[in-house]
């Protein structure tokens, strides 16, 4: 997914600036609005990067080739359950987890380097176009609906680490990222969306538009098309006579060729022109009898259909992406004139570069995550009724699975809390009595009770399973707990950005540090 950086002035708070950041897994470009003006000049997008060269660490876009860079290493701030298995083997991925881990930085230090040269570049600007004045700084973060709790807590370490967190009013908040989208979209219903990277903006999208969301899974969009590109090459490769040490050297050949060729080019402008793609071989592939010969293998030759089959998953994620939009925009009731969302053939220097807003404002492009997070902040921190309508509530989770207990009828093996295909809502509870005979009722020392909970799945038509354990550290003695049958409920909740499981004593919500569930609620 792109990433994006926007600044925001809410002129009616005093010196206040209100910051979006759609934290992005490979580029980045930053827009940043002055404080009574949108500043037009430094559109610049620049890689999500930070690079290594005789022990100095830097972000700069301009870095050569000779230097180390670290990249996607927003992936690296996720434990290794939640990484996509084709991301976590991924020759790419491997090769910049060795980099960083060989320059002894932790996730979290390299995200704090980046972050840290996106604000100095917003505090320039905002002092160039202001020279003097003071602001008011708060920043609101979008984030993968999926994420865990744990990637957050490395995000806010970053965040501190990079000296951000001293310069916020109050400390960083964050956004799901479909929320921050559909924010962004709808608050500007009269503009045209442009979908051109689908790398996760609306993946996994917990909204209520039923299972066409699950295609868009977890789809890591630059990524996996560079790991694509250089399938593509090495098959390319077996076409030219290379030296005896090829082979050895290939993953590094390959990775610098990608660098200089599809990252700056091809990836850029493919589908601006019908033409094929022609380069010089690198002389260091070649094998000394290779190099004094003139013919066609001294050449690599890129066609569309090559570069069509390196970009054919984005082909089938925009008609998703198309669908989520126009669905969201029907159960909303505010829909825009016109949605654009090109095919593969049309992919063109946008790729990488996130769901985006055509002529707005002055015809300048704006990530609608970012700008979502923007608006998601103004609102959080504001009471200014002027915002108040931009908000659309994110309010439901259309469940991938069925989930329930264990039933105390004799006539039923399982009590659902929730069906697969059903829409939670935050504002609508649905809970349900727990009978203490299906758990067990544990004294702990000081005799409080201890509520052991199995909890069940079910997809389709496939046998139920045990799914996980939840437990429940009560206040209360397990004996007098047990003359109060009716007492407890419980309720899968769905709180803007995961599940959980909720449970309520005496209609009362038990604090959250005392019910734990050991394995997340991720569908």
């Amino acid at each position: 997914m792109a990433a994006a950086f926007q600044a925001r002035f809410h002129e009616s708070v005093d010196k206040a600036v209100f910051i979006g950041i759609d934290f992005g897994t490979t580029l980045t470009f930053r827009l940043v609005i002055k404080v009574l003006s949108w500043n037009n000049d430094h559109p610049y997008k620049f890689p999500t990067r930070v690079t290594s060269s005789g022990g100095d660490i830097s972000c700069d876009p301009s870095s050569s080739h000779t230097e180390e860079p670290i990249e996607w290493f927003k992936l690296s701030l996720l434990h290794h359950d939640y990484l996509d298995t084709e991301i976590f083997e991924s020759a790419l991925f491997k090769q910049h987890e060795s980099t960083r881990r060989k320059l002894g930085l932790k996730a979290e230090q390299v995200a704090a380097h980046f972050f840290e040269y996106m604000w100095s570049k917003l505090l320039r600007t905002l002092q160039r176009s202001n020279p003097g004045e003071a602001f008011i700084f708060f920043l609101t973060i979008a984030i993968p609906a999926n994420w865990p709790s744990l990637s957050l807590t490395l995000l806010e370490n970053s965040i501190s680490l990079s000296g951000i967190a001293d310069k916020l009013k109050v400390p960083v908040s964050f956004v799901a990222e479909p929320e921050a989208t559909i924010l962004g979209c709808l608050t500007e219903p009269a503009k045209m969306l442009n979908g051109t990277d689908f790398s996760g903006t609306l993946a996994k999208l917990d909204l209520q538009l039923g299972d066409i969301a699950l295609a868009v899974g977890r789809f890591n969009g630059a990524l996996k098309l560079d790991d694509r590109f250089i399938d593509l090459l090495d098959r390319k490769a077996q076409n030219v006579r290379t030296h005896r040490g090829f082979d050895s050297h290939k993953g590094e050949y390959f990775r610098r060729f990608a660098r200089e060729v599809w990252d700056v080019d091809m990836k850029l402008n493919f589908g601006l022109s019908e033409k094929p793609w022609t380069y010089d071989v690198p002389g260091r592939w070649l094998a000394s009898s290779a190099r004094v010969q003139k013919g066609a293998y001294l050449e690599l030759e890129f066609t569309n259909e090559d570069l069509n089959w390196v970009f054919e998953p984005i082909h089938d994620i925009a008609e998703l992406i198309e669908e989520q939009v126009r669905l969201v925009l029907k159960k909303t009731r505010k829909a825009p004139k016109t949605i654009i969302c090109k095919k593969v053939n049309q992919v063109s220097k946008d790729i990488g570069h996130g769901i985006q807003t055509i002529a707005f404002p002055k015809k300048t492009s704006l990530s609608a995550v970012s700008k979502g997070a923007t608006q998601r902040c103004m609102l959080r921190h504001t009471y200014d009724p002027r915002y108040a309508n931009l908000a659309v509530q994110i309010d439901s989770h259309v469940t991938r699975a069925s989930y329930g207990i264990r039933s105390p009828s004799k006539n039923e093996a399982f009590e659902w809390l929730c069906h697969e295909g059903e829409a939670l809502s935050t504002t609508k509870p649905k809970r349900h009595n727990l009978d203490l005979s299906v758990c067990r009722v544990i004294p702990a020392p000081d005799g409080k009770a201890i509520l052991d909970l199995e909890i069940f799945s079910q997809k389709a038509d496939a046998k139920a399973c045990l799914f996980s354990n939840a437990t429940w550290q009560a206040d209360v003695d397990a004996d007098a707990l047990a003359r109060e049958p009716g007492a407890v409920q419980i309720e899968l909740l769905f709180d803007g950005i995961k599940l959980e499981l909720g449970v309520w004593y005496r209609n009362a919500r038990q604090s959250e540090d005392k019910v734990s569930v050991q394995r997340p609620f991720v569908d």
